[in-house]
């Protein structure tokens, strides 16, 4: 059985959407004189996501922008710490992004090379005895003792896919760099990946090329609002994805949308928000700030207790996706055979409208 490289249980990020009220003593009085709030509600970008991944595998992630994707793999690797949650990796892990995370434009690709070694925790003599080979499989020769700044952000990206494949790493998670470079390249980058996965290390990749995607990996995960929707094989799960993303667009109403006007608020929320904004003024005057949120209660969000009913006695409980023939578990979002679970979803389906009954 492969050994799990990567575990992550039910983890969760936020993110701020604004800056908070509390930030200048001018800002405040200004937004109290205005009778304008500051909106203080998080952007979840991750929401309760588990999942494992496997040494000797290479899985993709897709979804439209925004899902997630991209935070989830800041997370494995360790530059997000979860809100909620843990992430347990074994192996040296490296990053590959877009934007070269960890160059200096002002170094030449030669002494970045080491740089982003040094960062990937190698040794100046294990990059001395790499650096022909890098510099040879990126094809910047020409290029590589002139300043960062004079390179496209391509050749940017080669360079850092160099350097982070030269190296054995367990886990490899790259984003949105397959499409990045010639023909040659893209091919040599797949057989790299490919040697790394036959040494038994795992690859995450994240991607928009699901034709690539679908013939690379051994597993998709589809991430949708920062929850993982489905896990499966590539063809099933991007079949659910392209169904799923043509209904969306349907549905979408983009007049609904697009305004230029602040929504219009009722006398009362005036008036209620003006006093609020008067009370977090007086804290933030006196100092008091910290202290409030400190003391501040958080009503704890309970798990419903319908679902682990069924779960328990009734197995899994499996969730349509709509216009599909696809069956999901719905703890597990792993793919469900729909022939062999019609029995099972009906007494789930029976059990979930008397429990419904019952609670009402």
């Amino acid at each position: 059985m492969s050994k799990i490289t990567v575990d992550v249980d039910n983890i969760t990020i936020q993110f701020p959407k604004t800056k908070p009220f509390f930030g200048t003593i001018e800002n405040s009085i200004s937004s109290f004189l205005k009778l304008e709030a500051t909106e203080t509600d998080d952007f979840i970008a991750l929401d309760g996501v588990s999942l494992q991944l496997f040494e000797g595998e290479i899985v993709g992630i897709i979804g439209k922008n925004g899902s997630g994707k991209s935070t989830l793999l800041r997370t494995i690797s360790g530059i997000y710490n979860p809100d909620k949650g843990i992430v347990r990796t074994k192996g040296q892990i490296s990053l590959l992004a877009r934007l070269g995370i960890g160059f200096n434009v002002h170094l030449t690709g030669r002494e970045n090379i080491y740089l982003y070694g040094s960062i990937l925790g190698h040794t100046k003599k294990t990059m001395d005895g790499l650096i022909d080979e890098i510099i040879s499989f990126s094809g910047l020769a020409l290029s590589i003792d002139k300043p960062l700044r004079t390179y496209s952000s391509g050749m940017k990206t080669r360079l850092s896919f160099s350097v982070a494949s030269a190296v054995k790493s367990e886990i490899l998670l790259i984003d949105e760099v397959l499409g990045v470079g010639d023909y040659d390249f893209r091919e040599k980058s797949k057989i790299r990946m490919q040697e790394m996965v036959d040494d038994a290390a795992t690859v995450v990749i994240v991607s928009h090329s699901l034709p690539v995607l679908e013939q690379m990996c051994s597993r998709l995960i589809l991430i949708e609002d920062g929850k993982i929707k489905a896990i499966g094989e590539p063809k099933e799960i991007i079949d659910i994805y392209k169904t799923t993303s043509k209904l969306n667009t349907n549905e979408t109403d983009l007049t609904k949308l697009i305004t230029k006007e602040k929504p219009k608020l009722s006398f009362v929320k005036k008036i209620s928000r003006r006093f609020n904004l008067f009370t977090l003024l007086i804290l933030r005057i006196f100092g008091l700030s910290e202290w409030a949120a400190s003391a501040t209660s958080i009503n704890k969000i309970k798990i419903d207790e319908k679902e682990e009913i069924i779960a328990e006695y009734w197995g899994t409980k499996l969730e349509n996706i709509k216009n599909t023939e696809y069956l999901i578990d719905a703890q597990t979002r792993k793919i469900v055979n729909n022939n062999q679970n019609k029995k099972s979803k009906k007494l789930n389906l029976v059990m979930q409208h008397y429990l419904n009954r019952a609670c009402a």
